[in-house]
């Protein structure tokens, strides 16, 4: 649990913890505003198609976006 002072912004905490922790889940309370707000981390998974060439491959495994189709 973490102590929130401002309700409408999340703590920098928050995102320390959950990029070196992803499975930690952070509940953070304001109770003087009588507000709680639960934190958690999400692996999200892209996909997006490549030319079936050597080129293409390589350029996908190395990040280069330019063979994408």
């Amino acid at each position: 649990m973490i102590a929130l002072d401002d309700t409408g912004q999340r703590p920098r905490t928050c995102d320390t913890v959950l990029r070196r922790h992803p499975e930690v889940k952070i509940i953070g309370i304001a109770a003087k505003n009588n507000y709680s707000v639960f934190y958690w981390a999400r692996l999200e998974i892209h996909c997006s198609d490549i030319e079936a060439t050597e080129e293409g491959l390589l350029s996908a495994a190395r990040g280069r976006r330019d063979l994408v189709q």
